[in-house]
């Protein structure tokens, strides 16, 4: 009697969990399906953007590859239409120096490839996360002289002057 119980009790808790997978299964059915649209935004032209993501402030924070993040105040001019009002571009990421393998500055090179940003902060004092490295790759002359170590992540902030600061 006491094995009849227990598989008894046991019968009821998997109906039980049973019973709560249908439920949430209808209820995640019953949810609208999750959708994608394209969003056009006019007023800007971009060079190879890399990265983008909304900060705390509203704006959109859009890198380049070459090194530039710009930062759009959007305003809605329609569905799914987007026009920039105001544009600020910060070029520090941009400015960092590169150099050769063997250490040697490379004056040649003057802009910082962008892999990525992370935008955190708040609507006050944004902070910007920018991954870069040297832009060079080998292409037909092998690997010489690139500076192969020089991904960085680089933290931008305002100032108290209002002014962006590595």
């Amino acid at each position: 009697m006491a094995l009849f119980s227990t598989l008894l009790t046991h019968f009821r808790f998997a109906l039980l969990i049973f019973g709560l997978l249908l439920e949430i299964q209808s209820s995640l059915l019953a949810q609208s399906p999750v959708s994608f649209f394209k969003s056009q935004v006019t007023g800007t032209s971009l060079s190879k953007p890399s990265s983008l993501q909304f900060g705390p402030d509203g704006r959109l924070y859009v890198s380049q590859v070459n090194g530039l993040i710009r930062a759009f105040t959007l305003a809605r001019t329609g569905p799914g239409q987007y026009a920039v009002t105001a544009t600020e571009t910060i070029d520090l990421v941009q400015k960092i120096p590169n150099y050769n393998d063997d250490g040697t500055f490379n004056p040649n090179v003057k802009t910082r490839q962008v892999l990525g940003i992370l935008v955190k902060g708040t609507p006050t004092a944004p902070v910007l996360y920018v991954s870069s490295n040297d832009p060079r790759t080998g292409g037909g002359n092998g690997d010489l002289n690139l500076d192969t170590n020089s991904g960085i992540i680089s933290k931008l902030f305002k100032n108290a002057n209002g002014n962006w600061e590595k």
